[in-house]
């Protein structure tokens, strides 16, 4: 599912970018149904990010959320053409013939077996209602912990997966930048104008923002006194993800106009973390 997200709510600003749905992204929906959320950051990654997308999705059995936003979705850009034999694609875990098919079988990573409609001897039931194993609608406590715990578990895994984050900027400096989709470009060339006037600060873009990648996280934030977390939102919504998930002071720079950071914006908020580091 794609969104390219816009200035809101409802009809807001159609022609104006925004990256406000992220909250909606990772927590919308009845009952707590695990999803990934995704986010490029240019028109290049558009395209390689739609692919790990869908190399997600069928991988993990699990529903994959693009978070693109108006700015990149009328952004022209040219890259090098891709070379699709070099591109990864992911199987689906298929259903052996031998014995009982269960559709939902409770596995190590929470993905099951599964059978296209019409195979010949795997046959099996899909319903709206929580099930067992077999499919069957079973609402018992322990059937509900079980397969929620099942759905889950999937989670644990995509956040290890690789090449989620982009990392730039000097690594030994005190002073660091997280951001997400089409804000790493005047990011970027905040971080290369304060190279130029001597002052160190490193950068970190996160492409996967449910589940977050983790351990490339916290490897990043080693040695770190204080991060910024710039957004063209309101809210602030992966500064708040973010404090929720480390318990660290990240600060949160926002920005609601309906037009993407200047650099300068940044580079000024870059210059007053380090009179304060």
């Amino acid at each position: 599912m794609i969104d390219a997200q816009r200035a809101g709510p409802s009809t807001g600003m159609p022609t104006k970018t925004e990256q406000s749905d992220l909250l909606y992204a990772v927590n919308m929906g009845h009952g707590e149904a695990p999803r990934v959320v995704m986010a490029p950051s240019n028109v290049k990654d558009c395209f390689y990010g739609m692919v790990k997308a869908f190399y997600i999705a069928e991988k993990y059995q699990i529903p994959v959320i693009m978070l693109s936003d108006q700015s990149l979705s009328h952004r022209t850009q040219t890259f090098t053409r891709p070379k699709l034999e070099n591109l990864h694609f992911a199987n689906r875990l298929k259903a052996s013939k031998n014995g009982t098919y269960k559709r939902f079988l409770d596995t190590e990573n929470g993905v099951s077996p599964v059978a296209f409609p019409g195979e010949e001897g795997l046959s099996f039931v899909t319903t709206g209602l929580e099930h067992d194993e077999m499919g069957h609608p079973n609402w018992s406590p322990s059937n509900h912990q079980r397969m929620s715990a099942k759905r889950h578990r999937k989670l644990d895994f995509i956040s290890k997966e690789k090449g989620f984050t982009r990392r730039f900027g000097d690594e030994q400096s005190t002073v660091g930048i997280i951001c997400w989709g089409s804000t790493e470009g005047p990011v970027e060339e905040a971080i290369s104008v304060a190279g130029q006037h001597g002052l160190e600060v490193k950068a970190l873009t996160i492409k996967m923002l449910h589940p977050l990648p983790d351990e490339e996280i916290r490897s990043w934030m080693t040695g770190l006194k204080h991060v910024i977390v710039p957004e063209i939102n309101f809210t602030g919504q992966l500064c708040q993800i973010l404090r929720g998930k480390y318990l660290f002071p990240f600060e949160s720079l926002t920005k609601c106009g309906g037009i993407p950071f200047n650099p300068d914006e940044i580079l000024n908020r870059i210059e007053e973390a380090i009179r304060r580091a």
